[in-house]
């Protein structure tokens, strides 16, 4: 049974007042500005600012040291992904963009906004840096990286078609190439109820986001706009061994408003998939509805459970714990800066155990 966003949230509404203090948070860094974060076999990969604040250093924590991984910044934050190579060891994908997107507020940065993008890959065992040439093509660029053994997917956008990004899939090394996957839907159609005829929003606006590839199935958010104000946002899930890649939506968000639920970053561990939604806008719409949750999404998807939690900006799993980068300012939403400025940021990059209603 799917299960819109709403009732997911409800189930928050009737569970806790407000966010419960979790048994095993971990502060392991701060930052001062938003970026994702990724988390693989005991590593946890995220960006900060160089001390100039100009541009951005791509960080990770492994057995409890936080150090800076030895590659050149970007300036924008990077769109990390970790994943296991062949021989079990963890390597991280993420972009590299002639011309950069915009850095982002309160959500991520426009990657797709970049161009002359491709995608490269850190082998944090042999501590080098390489181009994907499979996946780099001359007439488009390339963002959102996932990696797991040896199969790579992303977000591309071609140079002479920007308005409308899709998703790819390669297997490195195999004869077949990239392959194009379902993607998400472009807009949102109605019929109108005097004249009869149909109405769609703008098409040009979709993109997915977030993308994060587990053997075979690839799960990812996908915004578009929506009849409401603002933008809908779905949770989908790919088969990339499937020959149609058997797309399915598991989780759906219309527009708000003033008030817009954003669904994201989705995780995988032990037939589970989990994912956040952070509310922005009007404050009085946002009470119980930022979570973190999580359901089985083999077969039909099981009812999802729920935990209430502080302004998430980006959020993974890894062996039991959810790493988050979550905003302390407030009600959240300060842009991980604070207002005025807090010196330091008022984000933490955090290791905790939800827990899930």
């Amino acid at each position: 049974m799917r299960r819109s966003l709403s009732s997911l949230l409800a189930l928050a509404a009737l569970g806790a007042a407000a966010a419960p203090a979790h048994a095993a948070d971990e502060v392991l860094a701060h930052v001062d500005r938003p970026t994702p974060i990724a988390a693989y076999g005991g590593r946890v990969a995220w960006s900060a600012r160089t001390p100039d604040g100009r541009a951005f250093r791509l960080m990770t924590w492994s057995g409890g040291v936080v150090s800076e991984v030895p590659v050149a910044p970007r300036k924008v934050p990077f769109d990390v992904d970790l994943g296991p190579a062949p021989d079990g060891s963890v390597v991280a994908v993420y972009s590299r963009c002639a011309t950069e997107g915009v850095a982002g507020g309160f959500e991520s940065a426009s990657y797709l906004a970049g161009r002359g993008c491709d995608i490269y890959r850190y082998d944090f065992a042999g501590g080098h840096e390489s181009k994907i040439e499979e996946v780099s093509s001359p007439t488009a660029s390339e963002v959102w990286p996932t990696y797991w053994k040896q199969r790579v997917a992303f977000a591309r956008v071609y140079d002479n078609k920007r308005s409308y990004p899709y998703i790819y899939e390669n297997g490195l090394g195999d004869a077949q190439g990239s392959i194009r996957m379902p993607g998400g839907q472009r807009n949102t159609c109605a019929r109108n109820g005097r004249g009869g005829r149909t109405v769609c929003t703008d098409d040009t606006r979709s993109q997915p986001l977030e993308l994060e590839l587990y053997g075979r199935r690839l799960a990812f958010a996908w915004k578009y706009t929506d009849l409401a104000p603002g933008f809908a946002y779905d949770l989908r899930l790919d088969d990339v061994q499937s020959h149609d890649g058997d797309p399915r939506r598991l989780v759906h968000q219309s527009g708000g408003g003033l008030t817009e639920i954003i669904l994201g970053w989705p995780g995988f561990e032990g037939g589970q998939i989990f994912w956040s939604a952070s509310c922005f806008g009007d404050p009085g719409g946002c009470p119980h509805r930022r979570v973190l949750a999580r359901s089985q999404y083999t077969g039909p998807l099981a009812p999802a459970t729920v935990d209430p939690v502080d302004f998430v900006v980006s959020a993974d799993r890894d062996a039991g714990f959810t790493y988050l980068v979550r905003d302390t300012f407030g009600g959240g939403g300060s842009e991980c800066r604070g207002d005025p400025d807090v010196p330091g940021g008022t984000c933490e990059v955090v290791r905790t155990q939800p827990a899930y209603g």
